[in-house]
This record gives C-alpha cells, sequence and structure tokens, in this order.
C-alpha cells in the first residue's frame, strides 16, 4: 500500500511516499521514500514487491540519495527522472540486452542482467553508460567473436522492469518505448540510437538504406511514428522467416540518411560505417 503526503519548507514542497508492506513472515513493515513529482519524474516506490522482498534482508530502501537492500553494503544511483544517456542505455538493452526470469532471479537472489553484442565500441558504451547512470561496473567477457557485458542488481533489475516496463525472461514481442520517454525528442532519440545500434544495419544497393528488423510489431509501429514526426519517411514491412513473423523498418536515400546521422546516429562502428558510406555517396553527386 502507498500513501503520499506533502512537506511545505521555505515555499517548496518536497513530497514523500510511505510505502506499507506486510507479509506473513516480516510481519507490517513501514518505509518513507523520497519522491520529486513532476510531469516526468519516476515513481520510485514501485520498486518495492512485497510478493518477493520478503524476510528482514530482501526489503530495497533508501540510502541517502541512493537506494541499497538491507543486509548488503552496496548502494545503486537510481534516475529520478529521464535521461538521455538512461534512453541509450535502454534502447540498448531492448535490443541486444535481457534480464533473467522474474521466478528464476527471486528463487536464486541473482537479478541478472545481460548484453550481448560483437562491436567491442558498443560494449564499452554500454559499461559506460550503466556505471554513470545507476553506479554499477558490469563484468565483460570475450567470447571469440562476441561480447557479454553481464551484473546482478536487484534495484536496477526492478527499474528496468517496474519502472520501465521490460518484460523479464523471453521478451520477444513485448517490447515498447516507456511513456516517460515520449515528452522529449532528446530521449526519443537517444533511445533509437541505442535500438539501431543493438539491431540496426546499413544496407548500400543504389542508393543507401538504413534498416530495422525485429520480432516487435508494436516497437516498429511506434519507431515509425517518431520518424514521421521528425520528419522521416519510413518504410514499414514484415515477412515470415522460419515460423517467426519479422517485422522491418527502413529509411531510404542519401537525404535521409544524412539527417539520420545528424539527428539520431549509431553507437560504435555502425556510426562510423554510415559516415564513410555518405561521404562516398557525397562524392558521386558533385
Amino acid at each position: 500500500m502507498h500513501e503520499y503526503f506533502a512537506r511545505q519548507s521555505k515555499g517548496v514542497t518536497a513530497f514523500r511516499v510511505k510505502v506499507i508492506t506486510h507479509t506473513a513472515a516480516a510481519g507490517l513493515h513501514v518505509a518513507w521514500w523520497p519522491m520529486d513529482i513532476g510531469p516526468n519524474t519516476f515513481d520510485l516506490a514501485s520498486l518495492v514487491d512485497p510478493s518477493y522482498d520478503t524476510g528482514p534482508y530482501a526489503q530495497i530502501r533508501p540510502r541517502g540519495d541512493k537506494y541499497g537492500v538491507r543486509g548488503s553494503r552496496h548502494v545503486v544511483s537510481v534516475p529520478r527522472a529521464p535521461s538521455e544517456k538512461l534512453a541509450v542505455l535502454y534502447g540498448l538493452l531492448c535490443g541486444d540486452g535481457s534480464l533473467t526470469s522474474y521466478e528464476a532471479a527471486a528463487r536464486h537472489g541473482k537479478w541478472r542482467i545481460d548484453f550481448a553484442e560483437s562491436d567491442p565500441e558498443v560494449i564499452v558504451e554500454y559499461v559506460r553508460l550503466t556505471k554513470e547512470v545507476f553506479g554499477v561496473s558490469p563484468s565483460v567477457r570475450n567470447r571469440e567473436g562476441w561480447y557479454e557485458a553481464y551484473y546482478c542488481s536487484k534495484i536496477v533489475y526492478r527499474f528496468y522492469s517496474r519502472v520501465l516496463g521490460h518484460r523479464t525472461g523471453k521478451k520477444t514481442g513485448s517490447l515498447r518505448i516507456p511513456d516517460s520517454f515520449r515528452h522529449d525528442p532528446r530521449l526519443l532519440f537517444g533511445f533509437l540510437r541505442g535500438l539501431f545500434t543493438a539491431e540496426g544495419s546499413i544496407k548500400v544497393e543504389r542508393n543507401i538504406r538504413i534498416a530495422l528488423e525485429m520480432q516487435e510489431p508494436l516497437l516498429m509501429k511506434q519507431t515509425e511514428s517518431i520518424l514521421k514526426d521528425a520528419t522521416f519517411c519510413p518504410h514499414l514491412y514484415s515477412y515470415a522467416n522460419n515460423g517467426r513473423q519479422i517485422y522491418g523498418l527502413y529509411i531510404y536515400g542519401l537525404d535521409e540518411t544524412r539527417r539520420f546521422h545528424r539527428r539520431i546516429g549509431f553507437v560504435g562502428r555502425k556510426r562510423l560505417h554510415l559516415s564513410k558510406v555518405i561521404s562516398q555517396f557525397e562524392r558521386r553527386h558533385l
């Protein structure tokens, strides 16, 4: 149960949320969470899950301006509001990341977040953003041809799944852009930069084409809408492949890809590759 309270000091209203949980094992527990009220702030009280946070050492609670789990000395930074860094990071996660299933995480106490990528520059950026946004440093393994970045954090796991709405376990067909990103083009473009970096491709034929293919019909429609609002001309398509339905989107032509490069862009090798391809086509038109 959540109860909201406001306190005014020197003309400034500060809000706190009173989180009341009750379980058979731990009894009644009351915690006060800081809460910034604004048009686009996160409700961090949703990090608490009374169904699984049982026992005296399981509960997430504030520690100064950060958060921790009782019984552990580790603390994690949790964003109070969306930022461009968070948007890029979440786009990368939606493309090439995953959260272990909720039931397995709760059963084993390992709230694992994985990210896999073949471009080492993207891995470096993913690790940097994770550290800057959450204060967590993922471990990285070289898997001979691709890289794996991973870490366990109950708080970050809950933030991704409860605050941003990322499905745990198998995510296929469930992805969507968080509502908290939709008010600001800077956040939307940041999310698309991460998503296109993870799942996009650059194809050179008679002209340049940037494509995005996933098993995500809603996400493709949302991406199309964002690009249209930004005066791009995206094209949607779909096809069946080995029993799976693939949904795709592409933009085409030198003008479109130049604007994509300038306004959205890629991270890592794809960014450099697109820059070189654009330069080659520009020289053709001189």
